[in-house]
Formats: structure tokens, C-alpha cells, sequence
């Protein structure tokens, strides 16, 4: 099985964030994200 690295986890993030889905399923969000990074992903969570 292929794993993203932390920089295509990132991206891939980021197109998540952009996009207009009404569903987000995830794996650990949060790895090789920075503090402020997961305090903003958690802001768009809630």
C-alpha cells in the first residue's frame, strides 16, 4: 500500500479545505501539520 508523505498529506488537505464536500473522511489530519495549522483545521471542524 502507498502512503503520502507529509508534504501530499498537506496538499491533500488543503484541496479537502477548498473543496465543497459534504463529507470528510480522514486518517490522522493532523500529522506534519504545524500548531497553528491544526488550530485553524480544528476551527474548520466546528
Amino acid at each position: 500500500m502507498a502512503q503520502l508523505s507529509a508534504g501530499q498529506r498537506r496538499v491533500a488537505l488543503t484541496w479537502l479545505w477548498l473543496s465543497e464536500a459534504a463529507l470528510w473522511i480522514l486518517n490522522e489530519p493532523l500529522t506534519a501539520i504545524d500548531k497553528e495549522g491544526v488550530e485553524k483545521l480544528m476551527r474548520h471542524f466546528t
